[in-house]
């Protein structure tokens, strides 16, 4: 169906669901456009991640033989991100931490699990969408997280007053997902994770175990 004046037209009533959408990707702006099914699958199974109450499923057509098909459903969230980011590693804890909470009407969760390798791997989303550059969000989550870390160190007798530890030695994967408006502010990571301090309190102390 078309828009109209941006919205739906009102048709007869119907008990069937659904919206289908077609996408012709415009040559001119697109350096391909020829989208592999892989590269689909990869982005459909993202997207459940970011929204585990949501089903997808995929369909490739194309060709003379069966189609395609595939399911994606992962009631986990991004803390099933992270497990399988990490499924071939060793993990320092058994499962992801997940923090989430809503702040100044902004929607943050993430997704914590450390394992023994080094460098860190910070896959930060706003809207649902990939932020490879970071932004003022992922910011204000490593500084709360940092900040968080180092209290409950000190708390644990593991740092004195004076010590600052930076969580480097281990390779951290973290998923973060965001949700709200055009204007993301700093203070609304760090506002989630100050309410979500037994969750923090949890990692620190396993850290340092």
């Amino acid at each position: 169906q078309k828009l109209e004046k941006g919205l739906l037209p009102k048709k007869k009533k119907t008990d069937q669901t659904g919206t289908e959408i077609n996408f012709l990707p415009d040559k001119d702006i697109f350096d391909s456009v020829i989208f592999t099914a892989k590269d689909i699958q990869s982005r459909l199974h993202e997207t459940a991640y970011l929204n585990p109450n949501l089903t997808i499923i995929f369909e490739d057509r194309r060709g003379d033989g069966e189609p395609v098909h595939e399911e994606y459903h992962e009631p986990e969230g991004i803390a099933g991100f992270v497990k399988e980011l990490n499924e071939n590693m060793n993990t320092i804890e058994k499962e992801p931490i997940r923090l989430c909470g809503e702040a100044e009407g902004i929607e943050v969760e993430c997704a914590i699990q450390y394992v023994d390798e080094f460098h860190e791997n910070i896959l930060g989303f706003c809207n649902n969408i990939y932020n490879s550059e970071g932004g003022s969000h992922l910011t204000g989550f490593k500084t709360a997280f940092t900040s968080g870390i180092n209290s409950y160190a000190r708390q644990l007798g593991y740092l004195k007053d004076s010590t600052l530890i930076v969580l480097q030695p281990m390779r951290e994967i973290t998923a973060f997902r965001i949700e709200g408006g055009e204007q993301i502010e700093v203070t609304a990571p760090d506002s989630v994770l100050q309410k979500e301090a037994t969750a923090l309190y949890q990692l620190a102390s396993g850290l340092f175990e």
